[in-house]
This record gives structure tokens, sequence and C-alpha cells, in this order.
């Protein structure tokens, strides 16, 4: 039916979080080796209006997520305009493996050849 796809997801508030994973359960804190971040508590920079929802307390279609510990952890993404409140969460595993350390920590740029 016609007006069912979305152009964006600019704009609309989701609730975003770390829930425990039934298939991981006999490990009792993988739920622990992830953590939401705000932009505004990194050096990235997200678009406009991501840093505007951050300012009154809401989370967009993008997040920033930090690795605590080496794990799994199962993220889930929910909408939260009333419009569509039938539409069911979705919901991703994450696989973090171990920190590695890049020095220097800028950008480098190389010439091929």
């Amino acid at each position: 039916s016609e007006g069912n796809t979305f152009s964006t997801l600019a704009g609309l508030v989701f609730d975003w979080t770390i829930v425990k994973d039934a298939e991981t359960s006999s490990f009792s804190d993988s739920y622990n080796a992830l953590r939401v971040l705000k932009f505004s508590e990194s050096t990235y920079t997200p678009p406009a209006y991501i840093s505007e929802m951050e300012k009154v307390g809401k989370q967009g279609d993008i997040i920033l997520v930090s690795g605590m510990k080496t794990g799994n952890s199962k993220l889930k993404a929910k909408i939260q305009e009333s419009l569509y409140k039938n539409v069911p969460a979705a919901e991703v595993r994450l696989l973090i493996l171990e920190n590695i350390l890049l020095s220097p920590a800028y950008d480098i740029y190389l010439l091929a050849g």
C-alpha cells in the first residue's frame, strides 16, 4: 500500500537499549560488554539533527556505542512515535573484539607506489 515506505529516519525518536541475549544467557554479564555513548562525549561529529535530539535527551536513528570488554551484546531499537507503536523493535547482536591501539592516533596518508 502507499505511504508505508520511509524515505528517511532522520528526526524520528528511537529507544535504544542493551538487552540480555537468551542465546548467551549462560554468561551472566554478557550484556555488560557494551555501552551507549552520547556523541557530545566523543570526538565524533553526528548529523545536526542528532546533536539537537541529544540536547533534549532523546535518541535518534544513529547512536554511538563503545565496547567495555570482549564479549557480545544485543542492542534493541524501537521507534517511539505513536504512529508506529505496532512496529516491532529491531535487534542486533554485536561482537566486541579485543581493543587495539593505533599509534599515531590520527589519520595517516600514504602515497601509493
